[in-house]
């Protein structure tokens, strides 16, 4: 959940806090990415952390002289299945989310990044700047198509510029949040954007020339953690003030590679669609398996008209299975714990492994690694972790050539980081 907003004049120091928790500091803009004027921030809060009713985010800024300013915004949240909430969430349902029936944008979606405003059966940034961002949907949504009108009417040539790589106008499918970019180790507000399906996008790209700069404009397809020579790229030519019916869709395989087949196509919306697809292309192992979608209007005046998703299926909740081994004993305690191992899709989940007397914990296996203690796992599909416990015992040394075909009982073959193999060739 996103709280955008700015502080006049931009504040030497700007931090917020959630329900009177620990105090979180923020950057303020400009920057090149998710910040674009000066004084903006984002609150990105993960929901998981909310608590039902009404949450109190207190928003301080301090002035050079150490004078400050605050400013309290209640956010208030609902749990699906809560009376008056929309589950979003019923396979082989279609939902249409009609601007025109909206008093305000996030009564059907959430501004992710920059100024949005409702425009003529539409929504439109108004404010051109890097991923303006407007997110709809649910977790948890595996497989899916969705249908938007764009019209866009203009392009920021700021947009051209490092690192923006050119303005660009689509919509991104497994959907699942902001992550660390390892790039910046930026703060809050963290700018990571590559755990995604697919971002499927219109694309202005300028290239330097002998002759000075040369320009084109493709349509292009982008997938999970995509290399720049693994963007997929059709030349195409689409006409500022012309509305085009954008359609993605993402269908899992069943299998783990690939996982999923994305398809994407564009066409004039009046005209009728065509037939065959401008892209069809698998997706990479280790993409994520559900998530929502993303409106994207990156450097461009671009509005959105209705969107049409056909929900083909869902995930279920994700579950947390702890499993132990090793020579030695003890137990795993989880916070939050649940009587069924069953978490809110992003839930994160501390583990904290307290070994018996006369034995130590040693590591995670599984999915978990390293032996930091306690440790935290991100929810977003099924996991299992294993916490190793050794014996603190000290036998009588053994002795083994190690001639047989098979390992002995009495060893342990650990491998922490399930990239080796162990193999017996009997002599």
């Amino acid at each position: 959940v996103n709280v955008v907003g700015s502080v006049t004049p931009k504040p030497s120091l700007l931090t917020y806090s959630l329900n009177n928790g620990p105090t979180i500091a923020l950057r303020t803009g400009p920057d090149p990415l998710r910040l674009a004027k000066p004084g903006d921030f984002n609150i990105d809060l993960d929901y998981t952390e909310l608590k039902p009713g009404a949450n109190q985010v207190k928003i301080i800024a301090k002035d050079s002289q150490g004078l400050e300013s605050q400013a309290l915004v209640t956010v208030y949240y609902q749990r699906v299945g809560s009376p008056g909430t929309t589950p979003w969430t019923k396979p082989g349902s279609t939902y249409i989310y009609n601007w025109a029936g909206a008093a305000r944008i996030d009564d059907l979606a959430q501004v992710v990044d920059g100024q949005w405003e409702l425009a003529n059966g539409g929504v439109r940034p108004t404010v051109l700047a890097y991923d303006r961002l407007i997110g709809i949907g649910n977790l948890s949504w595996r497989d899916y198509t969705v249908t938007v009108p764009i019209t866009f009417t203009g392009i920021d040539p700021a947009g051209y510029e490092w690192p923006s790589n050119g303005p660009a106008v689509g919509v991104i499918l497994r959907w699942q949040g902001h992550i660390l970019n390892p790039n910046t180790n930026a703060t809050a507000p963290l700018d990571g954007w590559q755990r995604l399906g697919t971002f499927a996008f219109y694309h202005w790209m300028r290239t330097a020339g002998d002759g000075g700069y040369e320009y084109s404009e493709a349509l292009r397809m982008y997938r999970y953690l995509g290399k720049p020579d693994q963007v997929l790229t059709k030349a195409r030519t689409l006409n500022i003030g012309t509305t085009y019916n954008f359609r993605v869709s993402v269908q899992s395989t069943g299998v783990a590679n690939p996982p999923a087949i994305y398809r994407f196509k564009v066409w004039d919306a009046l005209t009728p669609e065509p037939d065959d697809w401008d892209f069809e292309a698998p997706g990479f192992p280790g993409e994520p398996a559900s998530g929502g979608v993303l409106l994207v209007a990156h450097h461009v005046d671009a509005k959105f008209g209705n969107v049409t998703v056909q929900l083909d299926s869902t995930l279920p909740p994700p579950t947390l299975t702890v499993n132990k081994s090793g020579s030695g004993s003890g137990n795993v305690s989880l916070s939050p714990a649940s009587q069924t191992n069953t978490y809110r899709f992003g839930e994160d989940v501390q583990l904290t492994a307290a070994p018996a007397s006369g034995s130590s914990f040693a590591s995670w296996q599984g999915g978990l690694s390293g032996n930091a203690n306690p440790a935290w796992v991100e929810l977003f599909s099924d996991k299992t972790v294993t916490a190793v416990f050794t014996s603190d015992t000290v036998g009588a040394p053994v002795s083994d050539d190690f001639s047989s075909c098979t390992l002995d009982s009495r060893w342990e073959f650990i491998d922490p980081l399930a990239n080796s193999t162990l193999t017996m060739t009997g002599s």
